[in-house]
């Protein structure tokens, strides 16, 4: 399962569902494979601007930021959004993209300050506003976005999420605030010095009034204000294309002219596409396969840490399963290490904690 540092290989579960389970941590990601075919089809050649080239990918559910926490799909959704900020891949602290600062005196009330020039490919402006809506529509669970749980703790949440069989008692997030075009005000409903670091999720980006007025044909086509724009609709079970934004003004130049997502069916049939050379890049190499694109690829093979946890989860709903000291025993017996040497072919590394 190697996957890339920025997702994990399958959605994130809701805060509450970690909770409710029992979490026997199995083995937590050492690293990510990431394999090239060597016939990539950049004009320019290797390493130079320009060019296009392709990468594997199987079928995303969404390509609109808030409604997907899949891997394959933040893939895309990367190279279309900047979100407010970015994660330094050296050490994991936090720089400016969309935003040029995020900062708070009291860790509860935080104050998004974003860049003038940022930009929608329809050419509309990016704005303050334009987070709180994305934020907002996600936040609001009726909607149903997959990636609802993310805005939990700003203040006015639990007014969207009722209990079952209750009403919403809006559809805002009162911890919102548009102070002006470049400035969002966030008040969390406690003080939490990581929100930043939230901020660097593909569900903090921002959208385009576009994404309201017809959900399913901007989650097709979607607009966003990255390096890429898209070129032509999402075909699916096919293909994503993409092609350089003309009007992108952010730190994240695009090197390519266009990149094209070839998606398949599994992993497996990726990577023999891969090897026959009918797809440039793949950057999730089955576990399974691991040692076999090693070999075939040599330095066009490249490992990376990631951030993938895989667990057991018990339901505590489940009376069996109510005594800790049970699920405490289940815990000690597994054996970590033989796990991920025979099923992950030792590209994991045994979890010694949740975080």
């Amino acid at each position: 399962m190697h996957t890339p540092p920025h997702r994990p290989s399958r959605p994130a579960r809701p805060l509450s569902a970690l909770v409710t389970v029992a979490a026997l941590a199995l083995a937590a990601s050492a690293c990510g494979g990431t394999a090239s075919s060597g016939k990539n089809s950049a004009d320019q050649g290797p390493g130079k601007p320009g060019g296009t080239y392709t990468v594997a990918l199987t079928e995303p559910n969404h390509l609109t930021p808030g409604q997907t926490t899949d891997s394959y799909a933040i893939q895309v959704i990367q190279g279309l959004f900047d979100t407010p900020v970015t994660l330094d891949p050296k050490d994991g602290h936090v720089l400016p993209l969309a935003a040029a600062s995020v900062e708070s005196a009291d860790q509860k009330v935080w104050t998004v300050k974003l860049r003038p020039d940022g930009v929608f490919h329809n050419g509309e402006k990016v704005t303050a506003q334009s987070f709180a809506d994305a934020w907002n529509a996600a936040a609001y669970g009726p909607n149903g976005w997959e990636s609802n749980y993310y805005f939990a703790q700003i203040e006015g949440y639990p007014d969207l999420n009722p209990d079952e069989g209750q009403q919403p008692k809006g559809d805002k997030l009162s911890g919102l605030k548009v102070v002006d075009d470049t400035t969002l005000q966030v008040t969390l409903s406690a003080p939490f010095s990581q929100f930043p670091m939230m901020l660097a999720f593909t569900a903090f980006a921002p959208l385009p009034k576009a994404a309201f007025t017809d959900t399913k044909a901007f989650d097709a086509h979607p607009v966003g204000n990255g390096p890429f724009q898209m070129d032509g609709d999402w075909v699916h079970d096919q293909k994503i294309a993409l092609k350089k934004s003309a009007s992108y003004a952010g730190t994240r130049k695009a090197m390519a002219d266009g990149v094209t997502f070839k998606i398949f069916t599994s992993k497996d049939t990726a990577f023999t596409e891969l090897q026959a050379g009918n797809v440039d890049i793949m950057t999730t190499v089955p576990a399974a396969r691991a040692p076999e694109a090693k070999r075939t690829f040599g330095d066009r093979y490249s490992v990376r840490p990631s951030g993938t946890m895989d667990y057991l989860g018990l339901p505590l709903w489940d009376k069996r399963f109510q005594n800790p000291e049970l699920r405490r025993a289940l815990s000690m017996a597994i054996d970590r290490p033989g796990v991920t040497q025979a099923i992950y072919n030792g590209v994991f590394k045994p979890a010694d904690s949740v975080v």
